[in-house]
């Protein structure tokens, strides 16, 4: 008789990761010949409301048994109590970036819901020819003032200055280290409060929205773009840890994770496929194939692993908080049109001031588990 696990995998820069977990499901089918996964490959834009539908019973795609999630909606699945909690995992010897383990265990409590599947720094990835085009070196990446000057240069000659993943998934993550390095956060110390009204944060966001507006209706491609270090570099092409702001340097480490979905009729064959799937061989090919890092420390001495080191070395990771999954949801409701748009910084004031006051309501309403 043969036991059909369902996996829900999300794209990677666009591109299906289903040839790419095919390769990483290689040995396990062979040696699980009465187990048949299906993958299902859904798209970052509507996975959150998919998996509140399925993961509560109702219909659409079949439930998964196994899921791929952002590190940081592991602490609000787990809440709800959509994820089984996996006793037995723990981190390999080999992670790069042990914190990772804590966002993926639900906080007060210290369960483990998850475990590191992929491992995301993001990093400015540059064009020779285009920076050198201005007049400025690699240098003047390494500071806020330096990235300023781009811009102003990039807008004289009209040319786009920069290229962001204001698109669905991650903007945390993206945000976080210019906030960081201005001074700022998201929440009060307490994480009881919102705290990205502050005047370091708000510093932050206003020179980010400036960068991404600087010539965005200039001709050519952007000088920037922000990515994670995995993927690949071409021989035209740079990379740059993200720049030092007024309080310092910061990098956001990030990542996706596995989790058993509470509502799994096949719990021991779905650990089994989860064991296989984070173990050092089967993440490392799957995040060669997609051009991701692997929780793995980076150990390339090509510039980008380099540049991995580098970011490691003062990166942080977002507070573990039980409601984090649901604040980059709002938050990327209420930031993302304007970013998408360039819109002027009065509509970005306004739609962190809502954004703000929703989180406001958030907090209010929540009751931390005991732990």
């Amino acid at each position: 008789m043969t036991t059909e696990i369902n996996i829900w995998v999300m794209p990677v820069r666009g591109g299906s990761p289903r040839g790419a977990l095919e390769k990483a499901l290689w040995s396990f089918r062979r040696e699980n010949p009465r187990v048949e996964v299906r993958i299902w490959a859904i798209p970052w834009s509507t996975v959150w409301d998919r998996l509140m539908s399925a993961l509560k019973g109702r219909h659409g795609v079949p439930a998964p048994d196994v899921l791929q999630v952002d590190v940081s909606w592991v602490g609000t699945l787990a809440y709800l109590g959509l994820l089984r909690e996996l006793a037995s995992f723990g981190p390999e010897k080999g992670d790069a970036v042990p914190a990772l383990w804590d966002s993926c265990r639900l906080q007060p409590t210290g369960k483990r819901f998850a475990v590191p599947w992929t491992l995301d720094v993001r990093a400015l990835r540059f064009r020779r020819d285009a920076l050198e085009d201005t007049g400025l070196g690699e240098d003047a990446l390494s500071t806020w003032e330096g990235v300023g000057e781009l811009a102003r240069r990039a807008v004289a000659q009209r040319r786009p200055l920069l290229r962001s993943s204001w698109g669905g998934e991650g903007v945390l993550a993206e945000m976080a280290p210019w906030v960081w390095a201005a001074g700022g956060s998201f929440f009060s110390a307490d994480e009881r409060r919102p705290a990205f009204l502050s005047e370091e944060a708000l510093k932050a966001f206003a020179f980010y929205r400036e960068l991404l507006s600087s010539a965005r209706d200039g001709r050519g491609e952007p000088i920037l773009d922000i990515d994670s270090l995995g993927a690949p570099l071409t021989s035209k092409a740079g990379v740059s840890p993200l720049p030092r702001g007024p309080a310092g340097r910061f990098g956001c480490v990030g990542g996706d994770a596995l989790a058993v979905a509470a509502g799994t009729h096949h719990l021991e064959e779905s650990e089994t496929l989860l064991r296989h799937l984070v173990s050092t061989q089967a993440r490392g090919t799957f995040a060669a194939e997609m051009g991701l890092l692997s929780p793995d420390l980076p150990s390339a001495e090509d510039a980008a692993g380099r540049a991995s080191r580098e970011c490691l070395s003062f990166a942080r990771v977002l507070p573990p908080m039980v409601l984090l999954g649901s604040f980059e949801r709002l938050f990327q409701r209420h930031l993302a049109p304007a970013a998408r748009a360039s819109a002027p910084w009065d509509a970005w004031r306004a739609a962190l001031e809502r954004a703000a006051s929703e989180t406001e309501v958030l907090l209010s309403h929540y009751e931390p588990p005991a732990p």
